[in-house]
């Protein structure tokens, strides 16, 4: 019966949702689908993926330019509020880090902007392209991952690099943890029996509920100290068991696997230099993990939720039609 009350509330709530893509490059963006994805064309798996979309949950994708962002909202959003920001984020972090205050200030101005242009396209959820990637443009742009980390904090679902796949795993997070999680590029390491996830964003809140991760705030990756925005270092809850998931849109499938958080520091030196700023180690059955990797239909990137969360996220696939597959298994 929950399940049933739980995936007619998701339905309700997705129905009135409209997701907002913020890319050059409508309507899934730049990282995802990768071409191994593609079975056909690019045409035809995004036209797929949104006939699934809208059928399964009845969201709608909003695709704006980056300009609309970058160049008009950001622009004009408020000094003063968006100072205010900055130093909050600044106060309760543990550090800073490689950056400043004048870039963590470029960061809280795109938050505001990003909230802004959700207000105005009436969406409930966002994503945007990988700020500082030269390919993309705006090369010089703010890094999104504190206004990300500080929306999926808030409740909303947020994700950069347009990982729509990964954003609506995290709507999904949202309803059966109450959190958003955190998501990264997908790593195994039978070596050391681990499963490794790491980007430049996560939420504050991995439980759910009010208590928060510590963090540092620091530049992004590969970008030069002072410059690019400014992103989150989160310290997570290790010794805790979570749950990592991710959908398929477009083969209507869902991953899971579940672990347990361990030290990051204990298995590689300069762990807080090395891939993502934001990242946590599970182990897990990692051999089992390499065996099963499907990265032609889930891609390169997972979302982890604290928690055993395995049977709810079964069981609300089970009532959208999705197939389960359990990696570790």
């Amino acid at each position: 019966r929950d399940l049933h009350r739980l995936i007619r509330r998701q339905r309700q709530m997705c129905i009135r949702d409209r997701v907002l893509i913020v890319t050059n490059k409508p309507t899934l963006g730049y990282f995802e689908p990768m071409d191994l994805q593609i079975e056909t064309t690019r045409e035809e798996y995004e036209e797929t993926y949104l006939n699934n979309l809208k059928e399964t949950f009845g969201t709608e994708f909003v695709t704006v330019p980056q300009k609309e962002l970058l160049e008009k909202k950001m622009q004009a959003v408020n000094e003063e509020k968006a100072r205010e920001i900055a130093q909050k984020w600044i106060k309760e972090a543990v550090a800073i880090r490689g950056t400043n205050e004048r870039e963590v200030l470029r960061s809280a101005k795109l938050y505001l902007a990003m909230k802004e242009l959700m207000d105005e396209n009436d969406c409930g959820a966002i994503t945007v392209e990988g700020f500082g990637w030269p390919p993309l443009g705006y090369d010089a742009a703010p890094s999104a991952g504190l206004p990300v980390s500080q929306l999926l904090t808030d409740g909303i679902a947020a994700a950069t690099e347009t990982l729509t796949d990964c954003l609506i795993t995290q709507q999904l997070g949202l309803y059966i943890t109450g959190s958003g999680g955190l998501l990264g590029d997908y790593n195994i390491d039978p070596f050391n029996n681990t499963a490794i996830v790491c980007h430049c964003e996560g939420t504050l809140k991995p439980y759910g509920d009010e208590r928060r991760a510590p963090y540092i705030i620091r530049n992004l990756p590969f970008t030069p100290e002072n410059k690019g925005g400014a992103c989150v270092e989160t310290h997570y809850p290790i010794g805790e068991t979570v749950t990592v998931a991710k959908i398929s849109m477009y083969k209507k499938k869902l991953s899971l696997f579940t672990g347990k958080t361990i030290s990051g520091e204990e298995l590689f030196p300069y762990w807080e230099d090395i891939l993502g700023r934001n990242k946590v180690a599970i182990k897990t059955n990692a051999k089992a993990l390499l065996e099963n990797v499907d990265w032609k239909s889930f891609g390169n990137h997972r979302v982890v939720f604290f928690g055993d969360w395995r049977e709810e996220f079964k069981g609300l696939a089970k009532l959208t039609g999705f197939e389960v597959v359990e990696k570790d298994k």
